[in-house]
């Protein structure tokens, strides 16, 4: 008996040498959009993707929606991603961003906070995952690189042109975040953005009008082609105004003896 126990009671331990098993599946998986036609409306579909000159079933799929529902690709991404972040507490639209903590917020998470709290929070662009004042500066720079043509070179060719008579402008600057860089001009961002301060006006005035400008900012990809978008846009510098690509940060790897900020 108890050697009936001893062999068929004890439990029996897998082989080290078996097969490694699979990985039992998850209970819930992503959802899919799958897209089932019958005969007549593959048909259908083929032929106007055909009419519109659609190059592939997702290009026309983008056509039949903007037709539908009126808008650009760009606007119905945004609808749809904006319509996913909601605040998981009250259910609400994103909207609101906590510096301090920085978190988003939805209306509702605002309402048991001190009024001095409250002052202090920022509108949330729910594209760029940030908050902001007044504007999405992200935003805009996405618009002007779509819109504006604004040439964008290397530090080799801005100190090129630096000694053709460019003005090296740096646009990295708010008020915030006060300094200079030796040998470089510097021109608020704001006051490029709001020209009602009348600082840029007096800063085009101090240099030779046919001039170009070479901006620059931190890594190449912010405030310069902000900046540069508005002079082109207000001015009509197009064909003067330049960016460096990678900022400062590829005009001091480049130039290591210049570019140095003054104490």
């Amino acid at each position: 008996m108890q050697l009936h126990k001893l062999i068929f009671g004890a439990r029996i331990r897998p082989s080290m040498t078996s097969p490694k098993q699979r990985p039992r599946r998850p209970k819930k998986t992503a959802k899919r959009t799958s897209i089932a036609v019958g005969p007549e409306e593959k048909l259908v579909l083929d032929w106007w993707l055909g009419e519109q000159g659609a190059t592939s079933m997702s290009n026309g799929i983008r056509l039949l929606l903007e037709n539908a529902e009126k808008q650009a690709w760009s606007e119905l991404v945004d609808t749809a991603r904006n319509s996913t972040m909601v605040c998981e507490h009250h259910n609400e639209p994103l909207l609101l961003f906590d510096p301090s903590t920085q978190r988003p917020l939805c209306r509702h998470c605002t309402n048991a906070f001190e009024v001095h709290k409250q002052v202090g929070l920022m509108r949330y662009c729910r594209r760029h995952l940030s908050g902001y004042h007044r504007y999405c500066a992200m935003c805009e720079n996405d618009k002007t690189r779509r819109e504006i043509p604004v040439p964008a070179i290397a530090a080799s060719t801005a100190a090129d042109l630096e000694q053709e008579g460019a003005v090296l402008v740096d646009v990295r600057r708010t008020k915030h975040v006060q300094g200079e860089i030796e040998g470089c001009l510097k021109l608020m961002y704001t006051e490029i953005l709001d020209a009602r301060s009348g600082e840029l006006v007096e800063f085009l005035a101090t240099i030779d009008p046919n001039a170009s400008l070479v901006l620059f900012d931190d890594d190449g990809e912010g405030r310069s082609y902000g900046a540069a978008g508005e002079l082109v846009l207000r001015y009509g510098m197009e064909n003067r105004v330049y960016v460096v690509r990678g900022g400062i940060r590829e005009l001091r790897s480049v130039f290591s003896e210049r570019y140095h900020e003054v104490a």
